[in-house]
């Protein structure tokens, strides 16, 4: 019984690991830079754009909230999300209870 069993050549998945590792960091690179600036004065970011913060400046938020008037913003996205599930749920129901008991075409495919 000589059995002759052919090698399997095993397949290298560093490339692939390489390059999503690339991706990655193309990905989040960007948003290690904005939490970084997020943190920073105006005068820091003009002197060290990419680098992290030298001290951690969290009254930038409370400044932004007010400058940008996020809180009309949320309260409007919040009634307009409030309104499109609400909207979509009822004619989904709808949809689902006449397919469940009518007898469309097709429906026997």
């Amino acid at each position: 019984m000589n059995r002759t069993f052919k090698t399997r050549r095993q397949t290298s998945f560093m490339p692939n690991y390489i390059v999503l590792s690339l991706l990655a960091f193309f990905a989040l690179a960007p948003l290690v830079i904005l939490g970084f600036n997020a943190l920073k004065s105006t005068a820091e970011v003009a002197q060290n754009p990419l680098g992290p913060p030298s001290g951690l400046l969290f009254s930038n938020f409370p400044k932004a909230w007010q400058m940008g008037d996020f809180a009309t913003t949320t309260r409007n996205s919040a009634i307009l999300v409030i309104g499109t599930v609400i909207g979509e749920l009822t004619l989904g129901g709808l949809a689902a209870y006449s397919l469940a008991r009518l007898n469309p075409r097709g429906s026997n495919l």
